[in-house]
């Protein structure tokens, strides 16, 4: 009887010091008002009169699922559901462990310390530059709007700043760092054109001209050399538009393409002469001629006698050096003749032209002034006009013997003549004057003489025999 007494009186006591709250809180029922803790704040005063609409009977888990419904909490149940933002990221923490409620009307349920926040709980950590914008928060998070309405990209708060007014897209982070605007990491070679030579040293916007938008990179940008240098191009596109076929990306004057795999390899002043003199049109229409008098008919001093083979006398390392063998010609050069120059002889460059005759050459030199002829090789070889053999029973008809063997040339040779000497050989032809006879005996003086003396008279009998 005493133990029910007393949970009689307790229960009294229990009304007694509810009643004011109760009176306090006339739109509750009886028993939402003897149990609640205090006033809501104002903003949540309108549910007060219903525990449900913010507590699940008991259910304690079930307030987080009823706080996450309700009105503009909804991006932060999506934050939760994947983990981001600063809600995100203390996932399975109670609502009310930072929302206490039940605290009166004015109080502030929503605390943050802005000195102590920690932004990395955020999906924008502050690192670099953005530390110095912890003592300013309105610099990124304007008033009037939620913190975690504020933008994340670059471009959204430095619009003004960015200097290549948009040519270069709005990713600034492409290439910048939070260290500040100088520091640039974008990395190039991780683009279909890795930048080398002398590229790594071009400014952006040298090539970056119309911007790098995503989506028309490719379009817009050319990753062919001539694409960009089509105006550098000192051969105005007679070398064709692959560039990288001759030149580095180090500088223009660095040329690497290797002639000896083309079907015109180069030697000698091949190798330092400039491209654009063999090639005066595109590399491929028409294509260079591969033979010497292709490109050297202008320089052919011979006017085509010698053929177009330059190389049978010529080579590549200079025009003045021939490797012509004189002795394949009608003229081979023997004795003396070796060492005269070319040009003693060719007068000209049509070489053709030169004489093959000796008095055409040696006319100045000619002692016998045409009275043994103009055949010196009848006589005289090209070894020295001092050496001369000639025999005169062998090589006329006209046999020298007895006083005709000492006897000078000249001495029947007297008149200048062309070719061979023209004599007959008739002793009247030299000696008219020395016949006594006063030519009663006909013209043949060998009948009686002899050529070893006039006065020796053949034997009459065997003449007349």
């Amino acid at each position: 009887m005493m133990t029910q007494a007393w949970r009689l009186a307790r229960l009294f006591l229990l009304f007694a010091l509810l009643l004011p709250a109760a009176a306090v809180h006339a739109d509750l029922n009886l028993f939402d008002k003897m149990i609640t803790p205090g006033d809501v704040i104002a903003g949540h005063a309108k549910f007060e009169h219903e525990c449900s609409n913010c507590h699940k009977k008991f259910s304690k888990k079930g307030q987080n699922q009823m706080c996450l419904a309700c009105h503009d909490h909804s991006d932060i149940a999506q934050d939760i559901r994947t983990g981001r933002g600063f809600h995100g990221r203390h996932k399975g923490e109670p609502c009310k462990s930072c929302h206490t409620e039940h605290k009166g009307r004015k109080a502030k349920i929503v605390v943050l310390n802005k000195q102590s926040f920690d932004h990395r709980q955020t999906d924008f950590p502050l690192h670099g530059k953005h530390m110095g914008a912890r003592k300013k928060c309105s610099s990124c998070h304007k008033p009037g709007t939620k913190y975690r309405d504020a933008p994340h990209r670059c471009v959204s708060c430095h619009r003004s700043d960015d200097k290549h007014h948009g040519t270069l897209g709005t990713n600034c982070e492409n290439c910048h760092s939070d260290k500040g605007w100088k520091v640039v990491t974008f990395d190039h070679s991780k683009t279909d054109f890795p930048l080398h030579g002398a590229h790594r040293r071009v400014k952006c916007r040298a090539c970056h001209k119309t911007g790098i938008k995503a989506g028309a990179r490719a379009k817009k940008l050319p990753t062919s050399c001539y694409g960009c240098h089509v105006r550098d191009d000192k051969h105005r596109g007679a070398l064709g538009k692959k560039c990288d076929n001759c030149h580095v990306e180090q500088t223009w004057k660095t040329v690497r393409f290797d002639h000896s795999k083309t079907d015109f390899p180069l030697h000698g002043a091949h190798r330092l002469t400039a491209c654009r003199t063999c090639h005066l049109a595109n590399l491929r229409k028409p294509k260079p001629p591969s033979n010497c008098y292709g490109c050297h008919v202008d320089d052919d001093v011979h006017k085509g006698q010698e053929g177009r083979e330059c190389a049978d006398c010529h080579n590549e390392r200079t025009w003045k050096t021939a490797l012509f063998d004189h002795g394949l010609t009608k003229f081979p050069l023997l004795g003396r003749h070796t060492k005269v120059k070319c040009r003693s002889c060719h007068r000209t460059k049509r070489f053709q032209d030169a004489p093959t005759r000796c008095v055409s050459c040696h006319r100045s030199d000619d002692a016998h002034e045409k009275r043994l002829g103009s055949n010196c090789g009848l006589c005289h070889d090209a070894s020295s006009w001092k050496h001369w053999i000639f025999d005169h029973n062998k090589q006329t008809g006209i046999v020298l013997d007895g006083a005709h063997r000492n006897l000078a040339c000249v001495s029947c040779h007297v008149r200048p003549t062309n070719g061979r000497p023209t004599l007959s050989g008739a002793c009247n032809d030299c000696h008219a004057q020395d016949d006594v006879h006063e030519g009663e005996f006909g013209q043949y003086c060998e009948r009686c003489h002899v050529t070893s003396k006039f006065s020796v008279i053949r034997n009459l009998p065997t003449l007349l025999h």
